[in-house]
C-alpha cells in the first residue's frame, strides 16, 4: 500500500528510521467505512488502544474544516 501513496520525503518510508502501517480490507461500501473513520471517539470498540481519542470541538463526529481535506 505505500507505494501507492506520495509521500513527503521526510516522511518517506524507505528513508525513515520507523514505519508502521495499519491496513485491513474490509467487504462494505465507501459510506460505511466513512462512517466508522469519523466516529473517532468510537474508536476503540473496534480497535482498543485507541481508548482515548476526542474530538475537541464537541462535535460527535470529525467533520471537514478550513484545516481538513473534504
Amino acid at each position: 500500500m505505500y507505494d501507492r501513496v506520495i509521500w513527503p520525503e521526510k516522511y518517506n518510508p524507505k528513508t525513515s528510521a520507523i514505519y508502521a502501517l495499519n491496513d485491513i480490507d474490509v467487504k462494505a461500501p465507501p459510506e460505511v467505512v466513512w462512517k466508522l473513520l469519523v466516529d473517532a471517539e468510537d474508536w476503540s470498540s473496534y480497535f482498543p488502544p485507541e481508548d482515548q481519542v476526542k474530538i475537541l470541538s464537541g462535535e460527535g463526529n470529525w467533520r471537514a474544516g478550513p484545516n481538513t481535506a473534504e
